[in-house]
């Protein structure tokens, strides 16, 4: 699991590395300001890394 915290008044794109796993894909749950916990589409990963926009103040949590 990986809980990334976005505080900035704006998006950001955030490349996420995961090592020692093999991982294909990760799901993402976002709680901003209009949201509070709502399930995104899933996320592929390539090489073990995947790029997520967070929204501004938002909380990504991701799950496999």
């Amino acid at each position: 699991m990986i809980v990334a915290i976005n505080m900035n008044s704006s998006s950001v794109a955030q490349t996420f590395i995961i090592q020692n796993q093999s991982l294909t894909s990760m799901t993402p749950y976002l709680t901003t300001a209009t949201a509070t916990v709502a399930q995104q589409c899933t996320v592929s990963m390539t090489g073990n890394q995947f790029t997520y926009t967070l929204p501004a103040q938002s909380i990504a949590t991701f799950v496999q």
